[in-house]
């Protein structure tokens, strides 16, 4: 995973979800799997709000300079 150092929880949701997976497939545990790939939905989300709030943030970077 890319780490995003001033990104809270950039590591933290896609390392509980390969936990909860990981659990799952030992324990052979269908709510642990379901829930991991619950917590892979979330990271994606997670990674799309940011990506949003990023070009969001850059658009009104640019609106001072008249662009």
């Amino acid at each position: 995973m890319f780490p995003l150092g001033l990104v809270p929880f950039s590591n933290t949701l896609p390392a509980v979800a390969i936990l909860f997976l990981s659990l799952g497939m030992l324990e052979r545990d269908g709510l642990l799997i379901v829930a991991g790939y619950l917590m892979n939905v979330a990271t994606i989300f997670y990674f799309g709000a940011l990506a949003i709030g990023a070009v969001l943030a850059g658009q009104g970077m640019l609106s001072p300079i008249g662009s």
